[in-house]
């Protein structure tokens, strides 16, 4: 999350430019002079998207079991995909209603979450387990604050529950906690946060997705985890759940955990990842299908700045060149290499993403988010989830650009101004292999 931005070969950046009068009150007329140019440019056969940097920006993104969700730098939050609530599917970011002040965005399984500034936390969707932490088991359309947590750093949302770090290092979860996922000490759901036994200088947070485990770094550099551990995905050498912290063996130079259910992986201060747990899909990138109770070096990867975990079986990480690098299970192309259904033991490179900072698994999707303040999604759209056109089942790549409803894309640009494809394709490509998502919108919010 730390790499400039690196064009691709096949890739156009188009940086702001400045508009005449006349231009800003003809923005599709400039947009389409801009592409014919482009096109005219390029030799016959490559493909070209084009990114207009304007108005706001992604800052986080956010992909989960069928949809995705991005804050912007209006503060404000768009998704789309399968959202249950409100409405079910959306191929094309849309606002979420009532959130402001957002400066991260986390989405599960019907629900999301968003940090906002100043620290507090407000959360929307299903709650049958109390996973919007209101003190409530009531599934809510419109963001509900989660009650006690007024200065959260970071947030993360697993399957069925939720956890915050707070400035002071120490970790508040909330939601399901049959296997211990919550750490503290009972096996009792909470619809309210509660503390994590004996954290009080974790770094970074991720709680786990399917199989209710939690993984927090601490400042030491050392990585604690807690609940489920069927696979070993605690790291601390057996398959025994613990409903408190247990360390996971061998890790004191941690800087970044992802837990997804079944596995868990670390960046190493070197640039160095280490994975454990399940490895069945080849999900731990060392070259093999054996799970393993502690953690082993990801094969070939000695640059890693960021690193995303499924529990489908697969992860990505991100190198220090703005590269993203994929390994496991392909069923859908979630590795982005156009190999589907072909998964891989080791890391192998996502095609045509430079410029990344930071990257997100969903159940058959990822995304990328890139230095632009863009994004790259690839894999499954069944549920419109890469964002890049107007209902679900439609693979081909869209100009998509955040932080407008199509409704106000039309009163702003005519009904058909984003139509057709984003790329200028010379040769058929996979219909799954690639979409992108990297063109803000202009915002009807000011930032």
């Amino acid at each position: 999350m730390f790499a400039g931005f690196l064009p691709s070969n096949n890739v156009l950046a188009l940086s702001p430019i400045k508009r005449t009068a006349a231009q800003l009150r003809c923005p599709t007329a400039l947009l389409a002079a801009l592409v014919a140019a482009l096109l005219l440019a390029v030799p016959a056969g490559a493909s070209v998207v084009v990114k207009r940097i304007v108005g706001v920006r992604a800052t986080s993104i956010s992909a989960s079991d069928g949809d995705t969700c991005a804050s912007l730098s209006n503060r404000s939050v768009d998704c789309w995909g399968q959202s249950y609530l409100p409405k079910e599917t959306s191929g094309v970011p849309e606002r979420v209603p009532g959130v402001s002040g957002a400066t991260a965005v986390q989405a599960s399984i019907r629900y999301n979450c968003a940090l906002l500034h100043g620290g507090r936390i407000e959360c929307w969707g299903d709650d049958g387990y109390g996973q919007l932490g209101n003190g409530k088991t009531q599934d809510s359309v419109a963001p509900v604050k989660v009650r006690g947590i007024a200065n959260a750093t970071a947030i993360s949302a697993g399957g069925y529950h939720a956890c915050a770090l707070l400035a002071t290092g120490s970790v508040y979860c909330w939601g399901r906690n049959v296997r211990g996922a919550l750490g503290d000490g009972s096996l009792a759901d909470s619809s309210l946060p509660v503390p994590v036994h004996g954290i009080t200088n974790a770094a970074a947070i991720s709680a786990g997705y399917i199989d209710d485990e939690t993984c927090a770094v601490l400042k030491t550099g050392a990585v604690d985890c807690w609940g489920a551990n069927s696979f070993g995905q605690l790291g601390d050498g057996n398959t025994k759940d613990s409903s408190t912290p247990v360390r996971v063996i061998g890790l004191s130079t941690a800087v970044a955990v992802a837990a997804a259910g079944g596995h868990a992986c670390a960046v190493l201060r070197s640039g160095e990842i280490e994975c454990w747990g399940e490895n069945r899909e080849g999900q731990l990138g060392n070259g093999t299908r054996e799970t393993t109770l502690v953690p082993v070096p990801v094969t070939g990867i000695s640059d890693g700045v960021a690193i995303a975990v499924d529990p489908r079986g697969y992860s990505c990480a991100v190198r220090h060149s703005g590269s993203v690098y994929c390994w496991g299970h392909n069923p859908y192309d979630q590795l982005g290499n156009g190999r589907q259904p072909e998964g891989s033991l080791v890391p192998v490179e996502v095609l045509d993403v430079s410029g990344a900072v930071s990257v997100t698994t969903g159940y058959t999707h990822a995304c990328a988010l890139l230095s632009t303040g863009g994004a790259d999604c690839w894999g499954h759209d069944g549920y419109g989830q890469l964002g890049t056109h107007a209902g679900p089942g439609d693979f081909n790549a869209m100009p998509v650009l955040f932080g407008e409803s199509p409704r106000e894309r039309a009163r702003s640009h005519g009904p058909h101004a984003f139509e057709g494809p984003a790329r200028a394709r010379g040769r058929h490509q996979p219909a799954n292999r690639m979409a992108r998502l990297s063109r803000p919108r202009r915002s009807t919010t000011s930032d």
